[in-house]
Formats: structure tokens, sequence, C-alpha cells
């Protein structure tokens, strides 16, 4: 994510591509975050599971309009059906407007209290981010676009076992 980033391109090739074969739609790159992977785009968030008093995770998130120059999003929902969802407190920020066809949206990941029950081991938290779109071209089947997203939470360390950066032992 730091490095990596999307990958090199032929310019003129997606040029020539965007031209011809692509259809204007919403999309947001990355369209999914798995932070419980460890082999992904996600290090080295995924070495270190959230939990109660740790720093926020914080996520940017590409978004390209390409149905209109000028457009506006509206909304951003958290959907989940995890029994884990009251610990969670998710926040975005997000650019007051999207021109020329991009913006960005932060999200900010954290838990709000220490999770009741023990867990033996980290647990995924899976759900989804709905962002929704204002635009002239939008409609109800094109106003708004998912992304998927899984976490790892666990149980709030010792202070002794607490990392900058890396796995709990």
């Amino acid at each position: 994510m730091f490095e990596q980033g999307a990958g090199l391109f032929d310019l003129k090739k997606a040029f020539h591509y965007f031209k011809s074969q692509l259809k204007p739609k919403i999309t947001i790159f990355p369209s999914s975050l798995n932070l419980a992977d460890e082999e992904t785009y996600t290090y080295p968030y995924s070495l270190q599971p959230i939990y109660h008093t740790g720093m926020p995770t914080i996520l940017n998130l590409t978004v390209h309009n390409s149905l209109t120059k000028n457009s506006k999003i509206s909304k951003i929902d958290w959907i989940t059906k995890s029994s884990f969802k009251n610990y969670m407190n998710i926040t975005a920020q997000k650019s007051e407007e999207i021109y020329p066809y991009f913006g960005n949206i932060a999200l900010i990941i954290s838990l709000k209290s220490k999770l009741q029950v023990q867990l033996k081991k980290n647990f995924e938290f899976e759900g989804k981010v709905r962002v929704y779109f204002e635009c002239e071209k939008c409609d109800k089947t094109n106003n708004h676009f998912d992304v998927e997203l899984v976490l790892q939470l666990t149980n709030t360390p010792p202070r002794e076992k607490k990392n900058l950066m890396g796995s709990i032992s």
C-alpha cells in the first residue's frame, strides 16, 4: 500500500482503453480491503489487529466518477451483520467535491470500548462501506459503490505486549 501502489501501466494503452472500452461508472480504489490477510496489499496494517485503546487505523480510498466531471459524496454508510458492530467506530472524512472526476475518502477505524468477551484468537470482522453519490447522471441503479472490508479484532493486550507495528506475541 505504501510502496507498491497500483502498479505500472502504459499511458497510451490506458488512454485508448478509456476512450474505446470503458463504460462510464463510479469506482473506488481499492474496491476491497482485507486487513486480516498478511499476504496482501494491506501490509503492514494486516500485522496489527484492532483493539480498544489502540491507535486508529486510517485507510485512504480513491474515488473515480467517470459519469460526470462534477459530483459529491452525499452519504457514507457502514453495513454489517456482525454482533461486534456496536463496538466499532468507523468514521469517514471525504472530499467536499469530486472534481474533475476524482476524490478521496479517509476511513478512520477504532474500537469504541473494550470487548465484553474474551477472544481466544483474533476475530475477523466483515462488513462493507457503502458510498452514495449525487451527480446529474446518477440514478437509483448507479448512485452508490460498496467497498468490502475485513478487519481483525482482538482483546486489548497487556501494555508490555503492545507493539507500534507488528504482531502481538
